[in-house]
């Protein structure tokens, strides 16, 4: 971990140094030079932090698999059409957690509305 965060350092050092010394005069081959040592040691620093990342994440303990949640075909296609909606049903899935009590047994079928009633010819006639 020192060893990347004295790559973030550096990399500050020269972007302090660079902003000191920024001037029109200054030729564009020298501001890559300096853009390109600054960002190469901000890439090897956050490349080294993914590794440690990694590192960590496996040696974690044996963590419990996360329930799936049950998804409707049009929730599935919806997801597939705009990744972003994935992050919205698993909000509104945690929402509707919550709002159910412990003996709620959950949201009832479509179909256990009751349904009006058609009337029935008796055969009585007027």
């Amino acid at each position: 971990m020192e060893e990347i965060l004295s790559k973030i350092f550096n990399g500050i050092n020269l972007v302090e140094e660079l902003k000191f010394n920024l001037s029109a005069q200054e030729s564009p081959e020298s501001l890559s030079s300096s853009l390109g040592s600054i960002s190469t040691l901000f890439r090897d620093a956050n490349e080294r932090l993914g590794i440690l990342l990694e590192r960590k994440n496996a040696f974690v303990p044996n963590q419990p698999e996360p329930k799936p949640v049950q998804v409707s075909g049009l929730d599935q296609m919806m997801m597939q059409i705009e990744p972003g909606l994935k992050q919205d049903h698993r909000v509104r899935e945690r929402v509707i957690r919550l709002r159910l009590g412990p003996d709620d047994s959950g949201p009832g079928c479509a179909f256990s509305t009751p349904r009006p009633r058609r009337r029935v010819n008796l055969g009585h006639s007027k």
